[in-house]
């Protein structure tokens, strides 16, 4: 049987592909890999991508000297040079990434609720961390690591200092998150409710969360991409629908009740 990645490859039409999580690092190589044939398999089809935040692991600024970063630029810049619109937003992850970044890669760097209109679909999108507000300590660091003061200070230290940095904050978190409850580290009612009603009629769509979805909430539609580790995850829309892919499924965005992938 083909693989789901070599049918999209031939399926007919423009279309816009959406991705988010897959935290790319050196010391997975496989999930590059992984990338690498994703970006090969939609290039013939794609008219835009969409990465919605955490393409890496981490990123510590402009200088990052990851092999990840290296060659991530290179795969995207192949897709560009065949007329691929690219845009990047930041994750919880790579909430560094610059628009020097970005237009390395041949893109550009969108903020959290940009509006994306494709194909008769409007979606209203955003990385998803914002939206835990349950979270209180985690929005709470949120808001000082996107200040301007801080990111200049921990941008003016040494690229070995802020690797260490790094490392210990992933300790850190990765703590946090075995401490909490499952409905605290997601995506909380009343903040979805509220950008529901920000943007009525449209459809958010976010990652972060890693548990991929489509939502019927009671104020409107909401997807939620899959993170990357085995399969790939993406969202595929074009003239003839949407579809989502998640951990080797995929259901159509049509459906009129919750799809909670297994």
């Amino acid at each position: 049987m083909e693989s789901s990645l070599q049918a999209a490859s031939r399926a007919p039409g423009k279309a816009l592909y959406c991705i988010s999580d897959l935290h790319l690092s050196d010391e997975q190589p496989a999930l590059s890999e992984l990338f690498a044939q994703f970006i090969a398999s939609i290039q013939s089809d794609a008219a835009e991508l969409l990465i919605l935040g955490d393409l890496f692991e981490s990123w510590l600024g402009d200088d990052d000297d990851s092999l990840v970063g290296e060659s991530v630029p290179l795969l995207l810049q192949s897709l560009r040079l065949r007329g691929v619109r690219i845009k990047l937003l930041q994750g919880n992850r790579d909430f560094l990434i610059s628009h020097a970044f970005a237009a390395r890669c041949g893109g550009q760097l969108i903020v959290d609720e940009t509006h994306i209109g494709f194909a008769g679909f409007a979606l209203r999108v955003l990385h998803g961390d914002s939206a835990c507000t349950d979270d209180v300590a985690y929005q709470s660091w949120r808001k000082v690591a996107r200040s301007n003061e801080w990111q200049v200070g921990f941008l003016a230290g040494s690229l070995a200092e802020r690797k260490a940095f790094a490392k210990a904050a992933r300790q850190r978190s990765s703590l946090h998150q075995q401490t909490l409850e499952a409905a605290i580290s997601d995506v909380s009612v009343e903040s979805i409710a509220a950008l529901h009603q920000r943007y009525p009629g449209e459809i958010l769509l976010h990652g972060h969360t890693h548990r991929p979805a489509i939502h019927q909430d009671p104020d409107g539609q909401r997807v939620v991409l899959g993170d990357w580790g085995a399969t790939p995850s993406w969202l595929r829309i074009s003239d003839s629908g949407a579809m989502l892919h998640a951990r080797g499924w995929a259901l159509p965005l049509c459906a009129t009740d919750n799809a909670i992938f297994p």
